[in-house]
C-alpha cells in the first residue's frame, strides 16, 4: 500500500488513518491519498481529507473528524 501525503489540517486523524491502513492493508495493492485530490469548481476548491483506492475495495472517500464534534458533517457530505 502506497501512502501519499498532501496538505491537511487534521493531522491527528490523518495519522490514525495512516496507521490503520498500514496495519490492515499492508499487503494490498493500492494508494491512500491524504489531502488529495482537490475538487474544483468555478466558485472554489474542495480538498478531500483522504481517498483510499485499491483493486479489492475500489475507491473510498474519507471525511476525517478531529475530536468528538463532527461539526457541519451533513453540509460537508453534500
Amino acid at each position: 500500500m502506497e501512502i501519499i501525503r498532501g496538505p491537511t489540517n487534521k493531522h491527528g486523524a490523518a495519522e490514525g488513518l495512516i496507521n490503520i491502513v498500514k496495519n490492515s492493508f499492508a499487503d494490498e495493492e493500492g494508494i491512500l491519498y491524504i489531502g488529495y485530490p482537490v475538487l474544483s469548481s468555478a466558485e472554489s476548491t474542495i480538498p478531500i481529507d483522504a481517498l483510499f483506492i485499491s483493486k479489492i475495495n475500489g475507491v473510498i472517500a474519507i471525511d476525517l473528524v478531529e475530536g468528538k464534534d463532527p461539526e457541519n458533517y451533513g453540509d460537508r457530505q453534500d
